[in-house]
């Protein structure tokens, strides 16, 4: 089995990159890796135990040589065009790249640099935080929603699952998509802009308000857009808040290490579609331009 689907390349040693080759790498499959991170020694953390595992491992100074047939994208969303010139050449003939970036706007640009059919998109839900560089822990079981060529489909369903991952095959992968860019717009900004948990906007009246209004103006989107979302984000926002109480959120984590986010790809995203369609998204904007701004402010970058 492991032949058939030939070798994988993992870009990016985050939370879900790393995930991702701790899981290949212990099923025995191909899996090698490209990060800027200068490490020599991955963990992964499950169930309090603390597991070392070392897969082949190449830096963007130094990119491997060779083509690969499955290409998975796990930088974050404003990273991709730090790396994406390197994409190109590492492609096999019938080789595919794989986004799991959250939010809108990757898997397009990706669509139309190379091709509708030699870009899969997979969608996320599993639990994994970020210890360090390569260091990360299993938060929670989830799936990977997966859609785009049908053959690539097949392909990347086939080694996730003989990874031991949670997969489903989904024909409206743009709805799930959407859906998890919505609800992520009413719990990251939130969190980041409140610095606290997820729990953030359970139990503090105002911070409930402003997510679900940000999430009522994606799902106005949504419908005026005619994008059919599998759940409803509002009841999708609870829950995951609720299963989550303790968990810092993606957004949050890059604001406090000073980095960028991705407000740029979730709630800007809502802005920028909201304005082509005739729409009004106020919570959406003044969300992205105080969480832009907060990161813009600690890193000293100039108005």
């Amino acid at each position: 089995m492991y032949m058939e689907i030939g070798e994988t390349l993992v870009v990016g040693a985050g939370a879900i990159g790393t995930l991702l080759t701790y899981k290949l790498y212990s099923s025995g499959y191909q899996v090698d890796l490209l990060t800027r991170s200068k490490v020599d020694r991955f963990c992964w953390v499950e169930d309090s135990d603390v597991i070392g595992f070392k897969p082949t491992i190449y830096y963007l100074d130094n990119p491997p040589r060779k083509r690969y047939e499955l290409v998975i994208l796990c930088v974050k969303a404003y990273q991709v065009d730090e790396v994406i010139d390197y994409i190109g050449g590492l492609i096999g003939g019938d080789g595919y790249i794989v986004t799991i970036q959250n939010g809108i706007g990757v898997y397009e640009n990706l669509q139309d640099r190379f091709g509708p059919n030699r870009v899969i998109a997979a969608v996320s839900t599993y639990g994994s935080t970020r210890l360090g560089p390569c260091n990360a822990r299993l938060g929670g079981e989830g799936v990977f929603y997966i859609g785009g060529d049908e053959r690539g489909v097949d392909k990347l369903s086939r080694l996730l699952q003989g990874a031991g991952l949670n997969v489903r095959k989904e024909e409206n992968i743009d709805g799930v998509r959407w859906w998890k860019t919505i609800v992520n717009a009413g719990i990251n900004p939130v969190t980041t802009i409140f610095r606290g948990p997820n729990k953030v906007v359970l139990e503090v009246p105002e911070a409930y308000t402003l997510a679900h209004e940000a999430v009522e103006e994606g799902v106005i989107l949504a419908e005026e857009m005619g994008v059919k979302l599998p759940e409803d984000p509002h009841k999708s926002l609870d829950e995951v808040a609720e299963a989550t109480r303790d968990n810092i959120s993606s957004m949050l984590q890059d604001a406090l290490r000073g980095s960028n986010t991705e407000i740029d790809y979730i709630n800007g995203a809502i802005v920028k579609y909201s304005i082509e369609y005739g729409l009004d998204a106020p919570v959406n904007r003044v969300l992205y331009h105080i969480v832009k701004g907060m990161v813009r402010w600690r890193v000293g970058e100039p108005y």
